[in-house]
């Protein structure tokens, strides 16, 4: 069934493409906390920042947002304003999304609706919002919503039963990942920021296994996020390892490869594109210890970062212009 297909993948697409209610941080309070990882993107901080406008100019699947808006009636980029996607188990697929939906939700609803009995549509009354309930490829979804602020707040998964968790943890009844105690995972939201990224067991994540084994035994957890600030674009994170000791030898590793960066730099002028982007980072790059935890801290000007996304986009095979306002626009001209 195309609706339902499309209602899913627009949700999808948005969260992968990178990749309001108001849009703003991660809502700890209904992520459950028996979540391997949490991926929050607030898509209006996003749109308005240089980094997600070359993000959303080069990035696979937008051309056909269309027929997720002829199909569902809403425009994933305009009514919905965040979206964080939980990953609640070892399966990959055991995943529910959240997300902050404008009025054009209701579109959504009304077509559910029309396509109610090829569906097996149900809707019921639970956890202070419509649980809605509908058969598609092959399993049971479902979609909690609840009114908000100016619009709904929604909670979508491929797996209804998913969702009890969600609701139950929204009531109360189960612990959320504001409730765990994980040192490294106090990471205050800056201004700005679009990107949070949550991972409180690294070892129970999916490719955990991939990870070289050194670095895969000494890593806990990770709080990360991204986004722009008073003309800087910024990364920050914490990351839980092991011990004390753990987390020293892994800052000794960072700053021996940024010496080696400035060393490379001083030496030789002729480097490859890549090699000369990595310099250039660096010089906003600060790594440090404290207790077992590691801070990573990047911040460099949003008129370099401008500049390394035109040399970027070139290189990928792309026109880049720029308006009045010298914002950027990145088209695609080619592609292999």
């Amino acid at each position: 069934m195309r609706f339902t297909h499309a209602l899913l993948s627009g949700s999808l697409m948005v969260s992968s493409a990178v990749s309001t209610v108001m849009g703003g941080p991660i809502n700890s309070r209904e992520v459950p906390a028996r979540s391997r990882a949490i991926v929050h993107i607030d898509i209006e901080a996003l749109l308005a920042s240089e980094i997600g406008e070359f993000a959303l100019g080069h990035a696979d699947g937008l051309e056909d947002l269309d027929e997720v808006r002829r199909e569902i009636g809403l425009d994933p980029l305009k009514d919905i304003r965040d979206i964080t996607v939980c990953l609640l188990s070892d399966d990959e697929e055991d995943v529910v999304i959240l997300a902050t939906v404008s009025d054009a939700l209701e579109n959504v609803l009304d077509r559910l609706e029309d396509f109610g009995e090829e569906l097996n549509h149900d809707v019921r009354r639970r956890f202070g919002g419509d649980l809605h309930t509908f058969d598609a490829d092959g399993k049971r979804m479902g979609a909690l919503v609840r009114e908000g602020r100016g619009g709904y707040r929604v909670a979508i998964s491929p797996d209804a039963d998913l969702l009890r968790i969600v609701g139950e943890t929204i009531d109360g009844d189960r612990e959320s990942i504001r409730d765990q105690d994980h040192d490294f995972g106090r990471l205050r939201a800056r201004d700005g920021a679009f990107v949070q990224l949550v991972a409180l067991d690294i070892s129970k994540l999916p490719f955990h296994d991939d990870l070289p084994g050194g670095v895969a035994k000494m890593l806990k957890g990770v709080v990360a996020q991204i986004g722009e600030d008073g003309g800087r674009v910024y990364c920050n994170a914490r990351v839980g390892v092991g011990s004390a000791e753990d987390a020293e030898n892994l800052v000794r590793m960072g700053q021996g490869l940024l010496a080696m960066l400035h060393l490379a730099k001083n030496l030789d002028e002729g480097h490859d594109e890549e090699l000369r982007t990595a310099i250039h980072l660096a010089k906003g790059l600060r790594i440090e210890r404290d207790g077992a935890i590691v801070e990573v801290t990047l911040e460099i000007d949003s008129d370099d970062v401008r500049e390394l996304i035109e040399n970027e986009g070139r290189r990928l095979g792309m026109r880049v212009e720029r308006d009045d306002d010298e914002r950027l626009h990145l088209r695609v001209i080619e592609r292999d």
